[in-house]
């Protein structure tokens, strides 16, 4: 079931990303909560805020990293016992196999995501990249409340509390 729910995330990034594409790459900007929260077509073509961008190898360097931490992530997803475990790794698997289908398939991930501090403008981003935000948040709030946690998460019972399977 972890599978199908990572595969119905992944299509609705991928989704959002299309919809973004279509309508508001000509510049169109759609005010959500005026001076707060909009939609706003930006890409990227490197790592978080462009990292890797203005180097040819960077896409290349980045596509493969993403392609082997979606792996390890799958791997322990089958492994993982629990609730939290299952829900951060399907949030961090997401996340990165949706940008990783963008970077393969456009050499680019699509933005449009917007939000608006005061005078600060946070950069652009994707359901994508907030499924694996919102996973590594989870994973360090987990780790610190939950002593079993790391147990948890590689699939394996806490010392004295059953099998170490």
């Amino acid at each position: 079931m972890a599978i199908v729910t990572v595969l119905i995330l992944v299509i609705l990034d991928l989704f959002s990303k299309t919809m973004a594409d279509r309508y508001l790459a000509d510049g169109l900007i759609v005010e959500i909560i005026p001076g707060f929260f909009n939609f706003e077509w930006d890409f990227n073509t490197g790592a978080a805020w462009n990292l890797l961008a203005e180097y040819s190898w960077g896409t290349t360097v980045l596509a493969v990293v993403s392609l082997a931490i979606s792996a390890v992530v799958l791997y322990y997803l089958q492994r993982c016992r629990g609730f939290k475990s299952k829900l951060v790794l399907i949030l961090i698997a997401t996340g990165g196999i949706g940008n990783l289908v963008d970077r393969v398939r456009l050499g680019r991930v699509t933005d449009f995501l917007s939000f608006t501090f005061g005078s600060y403008r946070f950069p652009t981003f994707n359901l994508a990249d907030s499924f694996v935000t919102v996973g590594v948040i989870l994973a360090i709030i987990f780790l610190i409340i939950d002593r079993d946690f790391s147990y948890e998460l590689a699939g394996r019972c806490p010392p004295g509390k059953g099998d170490n399977a």
